[in-house]
């Protein structure tokens, strides 16, 4: 499971050189990479565990997995929606510039979204082609998450700025 660390972070680092662009014209959104990284990997971490949990006492179906989705996506729209403000104002009160801190306030809400995403369907996919959730869930969640994380975030700023 290493390899998967290695492969996801080997892949984080080759998109991440992909928006080098936004980085030079923007170095405020660098400063925040790692507490984005952080946060989503939090979150999915959390959707893993709470689903691999369930699916012990659950056979997961269509019907189980969109309800799921669901009640995850609006759980981590509310997280992230709560911390992207909290760090929007430290971000516009410490530099005081009005895009970056839009970007990295929104990107902290997409982020959190897809990281319950893979939190939910990973662990769902693994279970329903019968692999074991608790072994191989946790590297690929978060090898997932992070790659998606630095497409929505470098992605927006690429974007707004």
């Amino acid at each position: 499971w290493l390899l998967s660390t290695i492969t996801g972070g080997t892949v984080c680092a080759l998109l991440a050189g992909l928006f080098e662009a936004t980085l030079t014209e923007s170095i405020l959104v660098a400063f925040f990479l790692t507490m984005m990284l952080g946060l989503g990997e939090s979150i999915s971490i959390q959707s893993m565990t709470v689903t691999v949990q369930t699916l012990h006492s659950t056979q997961p179906s269509i019907k189980w997995y969109l309800k799921n989705l669901l009640r995850e996506s609006k759980t981590s729209f509310l997280l992230g929606a709560s911390c992207g403000v909290l760090v929007a104002v430290v971000v516009y009160l410490w530099k005081g510039q009005l895009l970056p801190t839009v970007v990295i306030g929104s990107s902290i809400v997409l982020v959190e979204v897809g990281a319950a995403f893979w939190g939910l369907s990973v662990p769902a996919v693994l279970h329903k082609t019968k692999l074991d959730p608790k072994l191989a869930a946790g590297p690929i969640t978060l090898a997932l998450t992070d790659i998606s994380t630095i497409l929505f975030y470098f992605g927006l700023a690429t974007i707004l700025l």
